[in-house]
């Protein structure tokens, strides 16, 4: 009788650790997206200069017009994620301002950027709108 009472505690006991651990992995999961690697969009008065922007896994990102043009030169800005956002600083374009929000939203191939928060007149446009997956 013991034994049995034994194995139930045990059956019992374990059940609660993997309800437990469960929970506990729930809570600490990383919701922040994965969009490391380049995307594409059209820039400009007339959107006809294709723009590739790489975020690198260092916080890095490089901005970079794939043909030349009069409005934007090649950039490159420190970034940080958190959940469905992303801060951009230390932008060489923009030396007085600290920083700038924007919110993610990653459907399928296409990420969608929209600004929250930044001083950094010429980086909104560049920065905003529809980009989409071209790779790693």
């Amino acid at each position: 009788m013991q034994s049995v009472n034994f194995v139930r505690l045990s059956v019992f006991l374990l059940f609660i650790g993997v309800m437990f651990l469960c929970a506990c992995s729930k809570n600490d999961k990383d919701n922040t997206l994965d969009i490391i690697g380049t995307w594409g969009k059209m820039y400009g008065p007339d959107n006809d200069i294709p723009i590739e922007m790489t975020f690198y896994e260092d916080g890095t990102l490089q901005w970079v017009p794939t043909i030349p043009n009069d409005y934007h030169t090649p950039s490159s800005v420190e970034y940080i994620l958190s959940d469905n956002m992303i801060g951009l600083f230390n932008d060489p374009d923009c030396p007085d301002v600290e920083e700038g929000w924007y919110s993610l939203d990653l459907a399928g191939d296409v990420l969608t950027i929209t600004l929250i928060e930044d001083d950094c007149d010429p980086r909104v446009p560049a920065f905003s709108g529809e980009w989409t997956w071209v790779g790693r």
